[in-house]
């Protein structure tokens, strides 16, 4: 058994009083308030187009995305991390006692927990979704959404691609088709990856195809502007 003095009965009261479960709601009420809104604004605001501000003539051809299979690996990590609280059940008998003394004070704190996991895969799922790569007949654009407060956009013109290569690696990458696609340029600074896309042998040849079609548009004005 615990020994009182490492946990006496005004700790307990404590973490039972009507004071700590109400701040524990009303931070909990906060955090997901304030997510909320976040949320309700990207929803309402944006499309899935919003982060691309497209030029004259310029049309998109085909919008990438992750595969689905990576959000699914999130979803279960979210659902593992809600049964986490579960693991006081294979503690040593002796802390029995302990834990259903504060019994009120546990379940408060797992209601908030087990709330704030679920806006977290409403937060996972928006990122997905505004997570993507657009592909027109000018640019390959990537639209990083790193969460819902942070954006980055980089982009690379079609003419400047000089090669195109896929990385799968395991079985259920294989089985499932998901990749990468490295975009080697002659004008990028940085590495262009389509990491984790779905199908990245139909996306290389979608890429390849349009950023042809530019080459050998670039290639006609050349010829006229030298007649």
């Amino acid at each position: 058994m615990i020994p009182s003095e490492i946990y006496p009965s005004q700790i307990i009261t404590f973490l039972n009083s009507p004071y700590v479960i109400s701040g524990i709601l009303l931070l909990t009420v906060i955090i997901c308030g304030i997510t909320l809104i976040a949320l309700l604004y990207h929803w309402t605001k944006y499309n899935r187009y919003s982060a691309v501000k497209l030029l004259p003539d310029e049309q998109i051809i085909k919008v990438f995305r992750k595969h689905w299979f990576i959000f699914l690996l999130d979803v279960l990590l979210v659902i593992l991390a809600a049964l986490i609280p579960f693991a006081v059940y294979f503690l040593p008998k002796e802390w029995t006692q302990l834990i259903k003394s504060i019994t009120p004070f546990l379940s408060t704190l797992y209601l908030a927990w087990s709330v704030i996991l679920f806006f977290g895969i409403l937060v996972m799922a928006t990122t997905y979704f505004f997570d993507i790569w657009v592909l027109t007949n000018k640019r390959l654009i990537d639209v990083d959404q790193i969460n819902l407060f942070k954006r980055d956009i980089s982009e690379i013109r079609l003419e400047h691609i000089v090669d195109l290569n896929i990385k799968i690696f395991g079985i259920i990458n294989t089985f499932l088709k998901i990749g990468t696609v490295e975009v080697e340029s002659s004008g990028a600074v940085k590495e262009f990856s389509l990491r984790n896309i779905a199908d990245p042998e139909q996306a290389r040849a979608d890429i390849s195809i349009a950023a042809g079609k530019k080459l050998d548009e670039a290639k006609e004005v050349k010829i006229v502007a030298g007649i």
